[in-house]
């Protein structure tokens, strides 16, 4: 079958996205050099990004220049990469871009306002908006958002409340925007402000998805009782069009582990198995720690290991999360429990979380 060029940075895409990025790479370098146009070096760099793989993203950057195949797409790709841990290289980012005159867009703001909001220069932060309002960029409701999220976070509640506002006033229409926007009465504990953006969703969304659904009981489960996410979940499964989303059975495990009701975890996760619901790597997670609460090794060994065969992809090499591993390790010592440490031990290896 004919490939075109988009074919291409899309199949480079998907590569990434299902198989890993070291096989989107492999099917980039058997490219004849015709082929690998600045789409497809893009692509490949914004899937490094989103991986998390930075030398290889500096390295494939490098080469990017040397061909003159930057782009604004690139530097926010790299920019996004970089806001996690090197937030202060993003102005240098920025005005690169500028001496290469390469048009900054939205989401270079965006980056560039998180990245003062992650070294707590507020001054800044306020001072890239002036900037936009001085060019004439139009500012949408994203920029509003990250603005409260910042002042959010560092505790400035007037301010997070003032950039709310306007983000109010931009009347979007999205699910992302009532996403954000409930995501940031959370920060602010607002409770009434989470139940007023939850109306005002389903007054343009009358029937709520699971994404919806999902993150409301999130923000329940932290700011709500107990009470009522399961009368929430119990709404969500008896839906009109309900279909089946472990990511909220999670959520309700999950709280049943933070408060410590081990039992009621337990019949939880044994109703939803009897309803046919599918567990996924995250239960098995849970259910590791629900039974290292209670030091039942056993069980908990079994729900480890049923995790470690569903670590298959780039993605799931977060399992288990250091914490379990080190309330494992809590058990273990000081007991001479040698064959349970040995299988322990055979699983942390399998996951290549210790030297064979």
């Amino acid at each position: 079958m004919h490939m075109t060029y988009a074919d291409r940075v899309i199949w480079i895409d998907l590569l990434a996205r299902t198989r890993g990025t070291q096989s989107a790479e492999m099917y980039f370098n058997g490219l004849q050099e015709s082929d690998k146009t600045r789409e497809a070096y893009g692509v490949l760099l914004h899937c490094y990004c989103r991986a998390k793989k930075l030398d290889k993203a500096l390295e494939l950057f490098g080469k990017m220049k040397e061909l003159d195949y930057t782009s604004t797409w690139g530097y926010n790709s790299l920019a996004s990469l970089f806001l996690g841990t090197m937030p202060e290289q993003i102005p240098l980012l920025v005005q690169e871009m500028e001496q290469k005159k390469l048009n900054a867009d939205i989401a270079t703001y965006d980056l560039l306002i998180l990245s003062y909001g992650a070294q707590k220069d507020f001054g800044a932060c306020e001072k890239v908006l002036e900037d936009m309002q001085k060019k004439d960029v139009k500012c949408e409701w994203t920029i509003y958002a990250s603005l409260a999220a910042i002042y959010a976070y560092a505790g400035i509640h007037s301010k997070a409340a003032e950039f709310i506002h306007k983000m109010e006033m931009e009347n979007a229409c999205d699910r992302n925007y009532f996403h954000n926007l409930l995501g940031l009465y959370k920060d602010m504990k607002d409770v009434s402000g989470v139940y007023r953006t939850w109306n005002a969703l389903k007054s343009i969304f009358p029937i709520p998805n699971n994404d919806d659904y999902l993150l409301m009981m999130c923000i329940l489960s932290e700011l709500s009782s107990l009470e009522n996410l399961e009368t929430w979940f119990k709404s969500w499964e008896s839906g009109q069009f309900f279909e089946y989303d472990v990511r909220i059975t999670n959520v309700v495990l999950e709280a049943y582990l933070l408060r410590d009701m081990i039992q009621k975890a337990k019949a939880f996760y044994k109703s939803m198995v009897a309803k046919g619901y599918d567990p996924n790597l995250r239960t098995m997670e849970l259910l590791t720690r629900i039974y290292m609460k209670n030091y039942q090794i056993k069980p908990a060994l079994k729900y480890l290991e049923m995790g470690s065969a569903m670590v298959t992809r780039e993605q799931d090499q977060w399992f288990p999360q250091p914490e379990t591993i080190k309330i494992f390790l809590e058990y273990f010592e000081g007991r001479e429990d040698w064959d349970r440490a040995e299988k322990f031990c055979n699983i942390l290896k399998k996951l290549k979380k210790i030297p064979s």
